[in-house]
């Protein structure tokens, strides 16, 4: 008994299938395989589950005139080949199926390509009739590990107007910044623009990789990251590792910066008053260990310094860390060794 497409790819998600499993139930709906399910996401109105590579099988498989009599194992070794980047393998049995859009459902496997970075396969597709344009090959795309070699395949085939459109071009580095330093330093290579508002922009979606900060570092140094809310959204999001990188290379830990939006609050903040706000007790430490003032007020109001914000919504243990802090670092404090 097969799974439908949303069950097989919650399984595969989840660890319980593999990737060769997860094809064979979805391409047993060549064969003719039915499941309640899998006319849902079909209707435009409705989710589609976040698989684009489902969605093409589902759309060559159920919109096939004539389910195939002999199952699906030369499809499943189509996609397997395909899966090994061997294009060679894939043009032979595409051959072989001669080429039916019934049987060869050459989208879906651009698609899959698409999605494990398979260059050879991708442009062997694209030379058969397949389309970048494509939403599940053009949305697989955008989420897989984007390479140099696929990036220049990309640039050649002008997908979402990058090479035709400056301005397409240059809002692609912002989401290379959380994919990796080697997309990202192609899009530099090639003449992307990176500026203040490149990073306050990126900064606000998924967490930017360290490795691609550390890039930036290299090529334009510290000051293209000041006043950007990087070192605040890494306090916030726990970052330890991006906090160390940017102070260490000379980020003011005492920054003050505003919030992104109005509806975050008025007011411009330190990482350690975003920290202590998420309570992240090792984030807190390492701010103070790089100096950050507990008591600089930041804001108007009662909670206008992290030790008052701390205060104020009883984190105790949070409070002590501070005082701790302060206690340490006050001019002529007593010390261990003044006892001897």
């Amino acid at each position: 008994m097969t799974l439908c497409f949303d069950e097989a790819f919650q399984a595969l998600r989840k660890g319980q299938i593999s990737e060769a499993e997860y094809l064979h139930h979805v391409l047993a709906h060549f064969a003719g395989a039915r499941h309640p399910a899998d006319e849902k996401a079909t209707r435009p109105w409705e989710f589609m589950v976040n698989d684009p590579v489902g969605n093409a099988i589902r759309e060559a498989a159920l919109t096939s005139r004539s389910p195939m009599t002999h199952g699906t194992t030369g499809l499943e070794r189509l996609f397997a080949s395909v899966l090994a980047d061997d294009a060679v393998a894939v043009r032979d049995i595409v051959t072989r199926l001669n080429g039916n859009a019934d049987t060869v459902p050459l989208q879906a496997i651009a698609t899959f390509a698409a999605s494990h970075n398979d260059v050879a396969v991708l442009q062997l597709c694209l030379q058969l009739g397949a389309s970048l344009d494509n939403h599940n090959t053009s949305l697989a795309l955008e989420y897989a590990a984007r390479g140099p070699t696929l990036l220049d395949l990309l640039y050649e085939h002008d997908w979402r107007e990058m090479r035709t459109s400056e301005i397409a071009f240059n809002r692609m580095v912002e989401w290379s910044l959380h994919t990796g330093p080697e997309e990202l330093a192609w899009f530099l290579e090639h003449g992307a623009k990176v500026d203040k508002d490149t990073i306050r922009r990126a900064v606000r979606a998924a967490p930017l990789k360290t490795s691609c900060v550390q890039l930036l570092i290299v090529r334009y140094g510290i000051n293209l990251l000041k006043r950007t809310r990087l070192l605040q959204s890494a306090a916030k999001r726990g970052r330890l590792d991006m906090i160390k990188l940017i102070v260490d290379a000379g980020l003011d830990v005492n920054e003050l910066v505003p919030r992104s939006s109005h509806d975050e609050g008025e007011g411009e903040l330190t990482a350690l008053y975003e920290a202590v706000y998420k309570q992240h007790e090792d984030v807190i430490q390492v701010l103070l260990e790089y100096g950050a003032d507990p008591y600089l007020e930041v804001c108007n109001g009662e909670l206008n310094s992290p030790f008052k914000l701390a205060e104020g919504h009883g984190y105790s243990r949070i409070t002590g860390m501070l005082q701790r802090h302060v206690e340490r670092n006050k001019k002529g404090a007593r010390m261990w060794t003044s006892r001897l």
